[in-house]
């Protein structure tokens, strides 16, 4: 549980009011979606003013930036009873319990199912403000998160959707070209990726760096025990941390196994005539595996916020681990023809300072969260 996903990631925009210049244009582009879709100008201009006066009120009572970066405030375990007597105002039961069976998942919550509540005075200003809010106020807000799935409807949809966003982001909108292909990699990220590592990435490439990541690990280590100014206690609880830290290089093994990639493949099906609902169904299933993961261990080693065709790459604080795609480990950075020490140079520092990001100043903090985290076990 955490606070809402503002329509603006900026939240200081929120601050200035709803006569911001960028709110204006997002009230603009909402109406004018409406109005295509066939809603009177009039009524949609009214309701879209308090549509975006209620997403303010929300951007007001979210805590910075800064202030969440503190992990540890944000791990705050409940469960499906507790949530029922601190926050009266949603049914918590019928709404949990109904993205399951929406989903098809045959997950249900039950009542000592662990939830972490990231934002727990958010979570209470929050009820107070659904207290004073209208219904169809709600209602609407909830549908204008849609709207910007319009852009899936054809051209006058998506030029307006793209002139949107760089009004208000500075978003460019993509080419046709490399739209594609970015759908067809978030559709089909593991057959995407195998393609690409059969022709980018050898097994060999996969074993060099493992050998410098196990190598910058070994150094780190001596850092460690060497250095003079840590404590006995400090420098034994970074060693056991760096001892759990698991690294993920390259690809995962199973991504070469064809009978597994052609099953993954196989549970998504796209019809090329029907855009829509194939990215609605898409997200279904996201849903519905989302769900599943709930009741299924998850193994440390998975690849799965990360895949090979990705440019993601790096340290995750809470899992304790470090990823680096075959995308990410190509020329200039990396290259099996390249000199050792070269690579070292180049990949090397990337893999030496995100190994480093888990021993910072959240580090300690984290060390304990991460532990205790039940995908986190060694």
């Amino acid at each position: 549980m955490g606070d809402a996903v503002l329509s603006i990631p900026d939240q200081k925009i929120y601050r200035k009011g709803a006569d911001n210049p960028t709110l204006k244009q997002r009230k603009s582009w909402l109406v004018e979606v409406l109005v295509f879709l066939g809603a009177d100008e009039a009524t949609a201009q009214a309701d879209m003013d308090a549509v975006v006066e209620f997403e303010t009120r929300l951007a007001q009572i979210m805590r910075d930036p800064i202030e969440k970066k503190d992990e540890q405030s944000r791990q705050n375990r409940v469960n499906l009873r507790m949530l029922k007597v601190d926050y009266t105002w949603l049914d918590w039961y019928t709404v949990l319990r109904g993205i399951g069976k929406a989903g098809e998942s045959g997950v249900l919550i039950d009542d000592d199912d662990q939830i972490i509540n990231q934002e727990t005075e958010y979570m209470t200003k929050l009820g107070e403000i659904l207290k004073d809010t209208d219904e169809r106020v709600l209602a609407n807000y909830l549908m204008s998160s849609l709207l910007k799935y319009t852009s899936w409807l054809g051209t006058k949809y998506t030029q307006r959707y793209d002139a949107y966003r760089k009004d208000t982001m500075n978003v460019s909108g993509m080419e046709r070209e490399k739209l594609c292909i970015k759908q067809t990699a978030m559709l089909f990220p593991e057959a995407v990726s195998r393609l690409y590592v059969d022709q980018h990435f050898s097994a060999e490439s996969r074993d060099k760096v493992t050998v410098m990541v196990k190598d910058l690990r070994r150094a780190f280590n001596n850092m460690i025990l060497t250095n003079r100014w840590l404590s006995v206690e400090t420098k034994e609880k970074a060693e056991d941390k760096l001892k759990r830290l698991v690294t993920k290089v390259g690809y995962p093994d199973n991504l070469m196994d064809d009978d597994s990639l052609n099953k993954l493949v196989s549970e998504f099906a796209v019809d090329e005539l029907k855009y829509l609902e194939t990215m609605a169904d898409y997200k279904r299933l996201m849903v519905i595996e989302s769900m599943k993961s709930l009741r299924q261990a998850s193994g440390r080693t998975d690849w799965t916020t990360m895949f090979p065709a990705s440019l993601d790459s790096g340290y995750r604080q809470l899992e304790n681990d470090l990823t680096f795609p075959a995308a990410v480990l190509q020329s200039p950075l990396f290259s099996p023809d390249y000199p050792s020490s070269q690579n070292y140079a180049m990949a090397g520092s990337l893999i030496g300072a995100e190994l480093i990001k888990g021993f910072g100043p959240n580090g300690k903090s984290v060390r304990v969260i991460a532990l205790a985290c039940s995908v986190c076990r060694p």
